[in-house]
């Protein structure tokens, strides 16, 4: 008998369950019969597809049957704080769509919602001849997010330096923006907006530190509606005088040259001067002599002044295309170049000095340079020639120097003369492969080479040295170090190292198989491998080390490891 009536109750249920689908089964409009109202929103056919300012809302919906006659209509709230039955209709920080009749099918778009912020929905069925249904929730009462506002226009190289940034945006309906560095705000901010700022749409930033990340946020009242983050630009190096080139000016030409360095000689009072010269980001200007001239010549920087020449960070790297090199005769305390593009159209060289000259240092800073047929760097003929330090930092210098050296001194009798050669964090390849050394000093004694964290690939010309004194009775007579740095292939089996009166101090360096055959550096560690298994992809300018090879080392160019 259990099991009779176990079975028959079974059935009995399903066939009350049949029943009570057949009645409600696709329609939401239905009338729950005790209360003589409207069924709500199915709760879990309630889906919200947000955008920043926007929800599009979907939910069920059918044509009401014919016992349910009337204007019939939804209602949907939305609000900032939880909704649930005990609360209300129409709060402080609610809105609510539809109470015009306008809401009967799905789906529907509520609009004027604010960016980055979180909401809670609810929908209730209306009708003219019915009572209104109970409240269907969105998600159980959970709330949705809409996506974050972006008013902010594009921020480009030319709307920040080293010290400042201006903002633009494309609604004047905002009140503030909130400044901050490392999630916390900086002194001043939030920062409320002017009449004329929200009517210009823009705003500038002072007073701000270079090479820092600022995280902008604009808000109209509590409404978050974009957020941009800057990072300022390097400051320009200090010098007495600074000139930020137009983007206009697209030549720098002897005129220009020698205007800069009387509205800086004027400016100061001093004859000896320090120059800065600034490019403007993502410009290319080129360089030349006196232009008016049918032989413009070099470009000739004064006795007396110092210059450095420096591009702007925030785009893309700013380029000097050298038509003619620079001419550095007279005396200068330094002649600095940093953050730039140095590319070759036509000159041959960078420096290539053969009247006499005195510099403190010469300096290459953060620069990609490229191209010099004959020679990058080089001191001839007669006449003192006297560099205290050439010194290269943080630079890629590639396929140059078929002509002669890398560095090149061959002035008569011993007139030119670089003392110090400091060379760190730097890579180099296709440097004088087809044409002789890298360093070369023709019988003419240095104080130092120091040459640290670089990585070297396909350098020197076949029969010629690495570093070459032209005969080993020369050499510096202070440190000589290699260290921290990795060698890739030489032009051939001929290549040769070096020739100088003592051997480097070799540390932590590595060379491949097919590394200057002709023994090695003392001390070096030699691979037993080729160049092309130890970096990833080097004829595509890649000296990432291959798995199982250098990785775990501290060696070459830093920007490799």
């Amino acid at each position: 008998m259990k099991t009779i009536n176990k079975y028959l109750g079974v059935a009995l249920m399903g066939l009350g369950l049949v029943s009570m689908s057949s009645c409600t089964d696709g329609n939401d409009w239905d009338v729950e019969s005790a209360f003589n109202r409207l069924f709500g929103a199915d709760e879990e056919k309630i889906s919200v597809t947000p955008t920043a300012t926007t929800a599009t809302v979907e939910f069920s919906a059918s044509q009401p049957q014919e016992n349910n006659s009337g204007n019939i209509y939804y209602i949907i709230e939305v609000s900032k704080d939880s909704l649930y039955d005990e609360v209300a209709m129409g709060g402080e920080r609610a809105t609510v769509y539809g109470e015009d009749k306008s809401i009967t099918k799905s789906p529907f778009e509520i609009t004027g919602l604010d960016g980055d912020t979180e909401y809670f929905l609810r929908i209730k069925v209306m009708s003219d001849t019915k009572g209104d249904s109970k409240w269907a929730y969105y998600d159980e009462g959970a709330h949705f997010k809409t996506d974050a506002e972006q008013i902010f226009a594009e921020v480009t190289a030319d709307d920040y330096t080293d010290s400042q940034v201006t903002l633009s945006w494309t609604d004047p309906n905002v009140t503030h923006i909130a400044v901050s560095v490392d999630g916390a705000e900086i002194e001043g901010s939030p920062f409320n907006l002017t009449d004329e700022e929200k009517a210009n749409q823009s705003k500038t930033f002072t007073g701000l530190n270079q090479l820092t990340n600022y995280t902008f946020v604009i808000y109209n009242g509590e409404a978050k509606r974009g957020t941009r983050t800057v990072t300022t630009a390097a400051a320009p190096p200090a010098a007495a005088y600074t000139r930020y080139l137009e983007t206009t000016e697209t030549r720098l030409n002897q005129a220009l040259f020698d205007q800069i360095v009387a509205d800086a000689r004027t400016e100061t009072g001093e004859q000896n001067v320090s120059i800065t010269i600034v490019f403007p980001a993502g410009s290319t200007t080129e360089i030349i002599g006196d232009d008016t001239a049918a032989d413009p010549g070099t470009l000739k920087i004064s006795d007396g002044v110092s210059v450095n020449f420096f591009g702007r960070g925030g785009g893309e790297t700013p380029t000097l295309k050298l038509l003619k090199n620079f001419d550095i005769a007279g005396s200068h305390n330094f002649i600095t170049f940093e953050h730039l593009n140095i590319v070759d159209g036509g000159a041959g060289y960078c420096i290539n000095q053969s009247t006499a000259c005195s510099v403190s240092e010469v300096k290459f800073t953060d620069c990609n340079v490229s191209g010099q047929a004959t020679a990058f760097f080089r001191l001839q003929k007669d006449g003192a020639k006297v560099i205290n330090a050439l010194t290269i930092d943080n630079c890629v210098m590639h396929d140059m120097c078929s002509g002669y050296s890398y560095i090149h001194v061959d002035a008569n009798s011993g007139d030119g003369v670089v003392k110090n050669i400091n060379i760190s964090n730097s890579t180099f390849y296709n440097v004088a492969p087809s044409g002789k050394m890298f360093i070369y000093s023709k019988k003419t004694n240095m104080e130092s080479i120091n040459i640290t964290n670089c990585t070297f690939n396909n350098n020197t010309g076949s029969g010629n040295y690495f570093i070459d004194f032209n005969d080993d009775a020369y050499g510096p007579s202070g440190d000589f170090n290699i260290t921290n740095c990795v060698f890739g292939k030489s032009a051939d089996d001929n290549t040769k190292n070096i020739r100088a009166s003592k051997d480097p101090n070799v540390v932590n360096s590595f060379c491949t198989s097919d590394f200057y055959k002709q023994k090695g550096f003392p001390g070096i560690n030699e691979l037993d491998y080729t160049y092309d298994k130890l970096f990833v992809a080097p004829d595509e300018a890649d000296f990432h080390f291959q798995k199982g090879t250098l990785e775990d080392y501290k060696t070459g160019d830093p920007r490799w490891w």
